[in-house]
């Protein structure tokens, strides 16, 4: 039901049990998909806030409740509807049931931090944590660096990889490369940006070795490369995850002043770098720096490529944070001096490695981690 503004009339529950909220997260296909919420909905025609609410919680968990006093209302406009939200202090009876939402959770005030909320719930939280005593939030680290694939965008590796190599296969085929030896040819030229010792860059170290299996002629297909990464190469997006927690994260870390780099293994041109940043709901000017083949003269899992990074920007690796998927590649930053959390959503560990010495887990706790909660 819209109101005299065009707003959207929306109701939810604070239900507090304990000394704990409950907090539940929204199904991946609808809008606003995995971020959290406080249970709720729509008010329809002929019902009073209290009585939608009830209607809702009972639909969504199972739940009988009593609205009681409005805690807060808030005005939202998100790019596809204006909400007007009223929060209501609700008292339930029984346990919440997973009928509608993904996960359900009951979390002290002193942890909603950790959790990426639909962006109407931002004042809402605010005056929660206020109310509760709680000091605003400061994260731990001068700098975070981030990789990209498997952490601020949801993979599966070998997926991705068939999928953007027969992408890139079919793009050159016209000017005459075989789909097979071309595909060996990027890997051949890949492994010689891995082994690079740092006496040319990533970009250099590429060509080179592409130019020596295929010949001279690989310069004048230079554009053709360029053109695929602008154009077709965003079609391997289908084959990738979406997480919101991720730009959260780098909001709430660069509307802290925070020091924000990309430090995704350097095999792509920063073209590449900055598309897959964009699939992932993350703005690319947020960033100071992102590593690309052109601008890196290493690569993970090599210290030195995280070193190189520390010297550009005259950073003190001990205020560094490095957050990744990867137990070997991004693990290696601890070598140059900097913490390591592993995101486990997309874990990649083929040693096994024991996680113990390092923090690791979803995002929620990763924002733990970030912000000392």
């Amino acid at each position: 039901m819209e109101n005299g503004t065009g707003a959207v009339e929306v109701v939810a529950a604070l239900i507090e049990r304990e000394g704990k909220i409950l907090i539940c997260q929204r199904p991946r296909e609808k809008a606003r998909g995995l971020l959290w919420e406080f249970v709720g909905g729509k008010v329809e025609a002929g019902e009073t806030g209290r009585q939608a609410l009830k209607r809702e919680v009972r639909e969504e968990l199972g739940m009988e409740i009593e609205a009681g006093d409005v805690y807060m209302d808030v005005f939202h406009r998100y790019p596809d509807l204006a909400v007007h939200l009223t929060l209501y202090r609700c008292t339930a009876e029984g346990e919440p049931q997973k009928l509608e939402h993904r996960d359900l959770r009951w979390v002290a005030p002193s942890e909603l931090g950790a959790y990426s909320f639909c962006p109407a719930d931002k004042g809402i939280l605010e005056k929660i944590m206020k109310d509760a005593g709680i000091p605003a939030a400061t994260p731990r680290f001068r700098t975070v660096l981030f990789d990209l694939d498997g952490t601020l965008l949801p993979m599966d590796q070998d997926v991705f990889t068939k999928a953007y190599f027969r992408l890139l296969a079919a793009k050159l085929a016209p000017r005459g490369y075989e789909a097979k030896s071309f595909v060996d040819g990027i890997w051949a030229g890949t492994a010689a940006m891995v082994r690079n010792d740092g006496s040319r860059t990533n970009e250099e170290a590429f060509w080179d070795k592409f130019a020596s299996l295929f010949g001279e002629r690989v310069y004048g297909d230079f554009p053709v490369f360029e053109e695929f990464y602008r154009t077709d190469f965003n079609r391997a997006k289908d084959v990738c995850g979406f997480q919101p927690a991720a730009a959260d994260t780098v909001s709430r870390l660069r509307a802290c002043g925070t020091q924000l780099i990309l430090a995704s293994n350097p095999l792509f041109p920063r073209i590449a770098q900055e598309n897959r940043m964009r699939w992932a709901g993350v703005d690319p000017t947020a960033f100071t720096e992102i590593t690309s083949y052109e601008n890196s003269r290493y690569c993970k899992p090599n210290p030195l490529y995280y070193t190189e990074i520390s010297e550009r920007w005259g950073l003190d690796p001990g205020q560094c944070l490095m957050v990744g998927n990867d137990a070997k590649e991004d693990a290696a930053a601890a070598d140059a001096g900097m913490q390591v959390f592993l995101l486990t959503d997309c874990l990649i560990n083929s040693g096994h490695r024991d996680l113990a010495g390092f923090p690791h887990g979803g995002y929620p706790e990763l924002n733990a981690f970030l912000f000392g909660l």
